[in-house]
């Protein structure tokens, strides 16, 4: 059977056009095959690819340099799975002058892991380091990147951060060179224990009431990952810390933490409620009430240990104190 795979685009690498079939050695299922032929027209720009299952081949057209890549990109990703066994590896880069400062990278996850780890590992990659051109070759659970040299440290970083098994709750960072005044990663190891819907609502926390664009969770670790500035990401260290602290018996307030904020609405105030008094309907409701009695716009809820976070005006959390400490 042969399926004709073709795009029109813009070429980034530019010379004279030719023809090349390739060989396919190891992917031995159609799906497969369509799988590779998809990674190698997408993350080279060719202009056609196309597959013969039968016979086993990729037959590109493309400038001598785009097949060059190609060579290499099939080499790397059309492989037996026990050969790379249940490590984390990585290729090297793979760079040609026609293709600027950009590079090709493999990064590939442990044996053990699942297709669904590979695409939630794909997905925080693709977003945090912000490059279009990624694609996942589930076969070998390979992640092929292009990018910058900044987007490929990134990338490096973020996936042997994934990768490793780090039980403990911890904060680890990486400082890229992006130039967008968002330099530092950052990921937050969270308690093991917790369930995934906690994990989602920390980060859902985390994002909204330090207003960090890129927040990602992977669960499989209980890690949050994030990208951001200098006094955006200590704010979220704040946060990520407070939300670890354990259930009160009785209202605990926390220090006050302050952020930058044009609206002078920077101060950062955490109550926790007595966990046996409100159930998760309570916290809601108490979350509203506050709201509308304080006019502060950032107000939200961790359920586990029931928490109310809050950014503010000094005089709304003064406020929000009062009226929490009457409700007691």
């Amino acid at each position: 059977m042969r399926l004709g795979i073709t795009a029109f685009c813009l070429f980034t690498i530019s010379a004279a056009a030719a023809d090349r079939t390739l060989t396919i050695r190891h992917a031995g299922s159609t799906q497969a095959q369509n799988e590779l032929a998809t990674a190698v027209r997408s993350i080279l720009e060719l202009p056609s690819v196309n597959t013969d299952t039968d016979r086993r081949t990729l037959t590109i057209s493309g400038t001598d340099t785009q097949i060059a890549a190609a060579e290499w990109l099939l080499a790397e990703l059309d492989k037996p799975a026990a050969q790379l066994g249940d490590k984390s590896l990585a290729s090297r880069v793979f760079r040609m002058e026609a293709m600027g400062e950009e590079g090709l990278r493999v990064f590939y996850l442990q044996g053990s892991r699942e297709v669904r780890q590979l695409q939630e590992t794909a997905t925080i990659i693709r977003s945090i380091v912000e490059t279009r051109r990624l694609f996942t070759y589930n076969q070998v659970l390979g992640i092929v990147v292009r990018g910058t040299p900044v987007q490929l440290d990134a990338a490096e970083w973020l996936w042997r951060t994934l990768e490793a098994n780090t039980p403990a709750p911890r904060v680890e960072e990486f400082r890229a060179g992006f130039t967008d005044g968002q330099p530092v990663l950052r990921a937050y190891r969270m308690p093991m224990e917790w369930s995934v819907p906690q994990l989602q609502e920390a980060a859902t926390l985390l994002r909204a009431i330090v207003e960090i664009r890129r927040v990602f969770t992977f669960n499989g670790t209980r890690t949050i990952l994030t990208r951001g500035d200098e006094e955006s990401l200590a704010a979220a260290n704040w946060v990520a810390t407070e939300t670890q602290r354990p259930a009160s018996a009785d209202l605990a307030v926390s220090a006050p933490y302050r952020m930058a904020d044009p609206r002078d609405e920077g101060l950062l105030r955490v109550f926790r409620l007595p966990a046996a008094k409100y159930d998760a309907a309570g916290l809601q409701r108490i979350a509203t009430d506050l709201r509308a009695q304080t006019q502060i716009r950032r107000i939200f809820t961790f359920n586990t240990p029931r928490m109310i976070a809050l950014r503010g005006t000094g005089e709304q959390i003064a406020h929000a104190e009062r009226i929490l400490t009457a409700a007691k």
